[in-house]
């Protein structure tokens, strides 16, 4: 096992992960911890300024998993912070391909990236929730390579408000959307396929 490089034991880091984060977030998390090339708190240590940094940083607010100065962590998030928020990383870049990349539990959202950019093909990108524990969702937006965009009904869908029409980051009305998508598509006329303006049953 690899010695922290700094000052600081990993009997101590333990004890602060214990002590400061969610139960049994260090137990979820030993193993890489005690594998890990450096263990540090970077906000005494100015290890976390170099470049080639690799290993786990912890400070007050959270913790935080880096390869070659880049956050970055593929089994799992790469910056646990102690209010819940949780994001995950590849190279810096915040980014998740079975799930939401962004949960903030502080302020009740959820969001999917890709490479760094709000997207997701299969469903909303970004929904916001009436709850803490993230369960009760009132408010969908669907994203696509970073903009509002949907082919088959409203791209933002609201319990509190009317529901919003977006093609490639432009918003339409909705009479306008549905004509630009059935010279596109070629719908058939004779059904409506945008008539799903509530929210979907999410897990």
């Amino acid at each position: 096992m690899n010695s922290p490089s700094s000052k600081y034991s990993l009997y101590e880091i333990k004890d602060y992960i214990k002590t400061h984060f969610k139960k049994g977030l260090y137990k979820t998390l030993k193993k890489e911890i005690q594998s890990a090339e450096n263990v540090v708190f970077h906000n005494k240590d100015n290890l976390i300024r170099r470049a080639n940094f690799t290993g786990i940083a912890v400070d007050p607010t959270g913790l935080s998993f880096y390869k070659n100065g880049l956050r970055h962590r593929e089994s799992g998030p790469a910056s646990i912070l102690v209010n819940g928020d949780s994001f995950w990383y590849l190279n810096n870049a915040l980014h998740r391909e079975d799930g939401p990349a962004e949960i903030k539990k502080s302020l009740r959202y959820t969001c999917w990236y890709h490479n760094g950019v709000v997207h997701r093909e299969s469903g909303p990108a970004l929904i916001f929730y009436n709850d803490w524990s993230l369960r009760d969702p009132f408010q969908e937006e669907y994203f696509l390579d970073g903009v509002r965009h949907r082919e088959s009904g409203p791209a933002v869908i609201s319990k509190h408000q009317k529901s919003q029409y977006f093609y490639k980051g432009t918003k339409l009305s909705k009479k306008k959307y549905r004509k630009l998508i059935k010279n596109l598509i070629k719908v058939d006329t004779r059904l409506d396929p945008f008539e799903n303006d509530t929210l979907e049953n999410i897990a």
